[in-house]
């Protein structure tokens, strides 16, 4: 299986598949437009790997140090502001999804890596394969492209704690819980090992 470095001319196939395996999440509800910029600060900041085949991308893989990361998100929201503030309100569904989202993530100021050593840790953001690509190990080499790029560090991800087919994914591929907190299970691993 090929995988690459996420391109800008990925985002609009990313976000497509974003929405087709998310829709029931926060971001998942809103335009593929909005989902695309979204995505596009994490482009070159970050880990951000996609698999391709015949024109269509099958899967992708977001993640990095934990400052970039807050980074992105803030880029995202300070420059698009106008964008989903309209779609949030033409999308009643996520009002109070939204007002928790924008006063967590308003917490979450931009970080340097020397602002808190936890912060600078590695951490998975999220993963995704297509409905074609399940079953197909896609998501195992997925994760082996982003460990490549982090070498045996820890890194640690979340998952909805009802998500039970991320959780045994996670399990298998030498994950170890954590920790659970209101609603979402927390695992970390360390790069490289099972």
């Amino acid at each position: 299986m090929s995988i690459r470095k996420a391109l800008t001319s990925d985002l609009v196939r990313i976000a497509r598949l974003h929405k087709e395996q998310f829709k029931d999440h926060f971001l998942g509800r809103y335009s593929e437009k909005v989902i695309q910029k979204f995505y596009e600060p994490f482009l070159d900041s970050c880990i951000f790997l996609v698999n391709e085949s015949d024109g269509m991308i099958n899967g992708f893989i977001l993640g990095g140090i934990r400052s970039d990361l807050i980074n992105a998100r803030h880029t995202f929201l300070s420059c698009n502001k106008a964008r989903y503030i309209a779609e949030t309100l033409l999308t009643p569904s996520v009002y109070i999804m939204a007002l928790k989202r924008l006063k967590m993530l308003r917490e979450l100021k931009p970080q340097t890596p020397a602002d808190d050593t936890a912060l600078a840790q590695n951490y998975l953001l999220s993963i995704a394969v297509s409905e074609d690509a399940k079953g197909s190990g896609l998501a195992s080499e997925l994760l082996s492209g982003f460990e490549g790029h982090i070498c045996r560090t820890e890194y640690g991800l979340s998952v909805y704690s009802k998500n039970t087919r991320a959780i045994n994914f996670y399990t298998k591929n030498g994950f170890k819980k954590t920790h659970d907190d209101s609603g979402t299970t927390y695992f970390s691993k360390i790069a490289g090992t099972n």
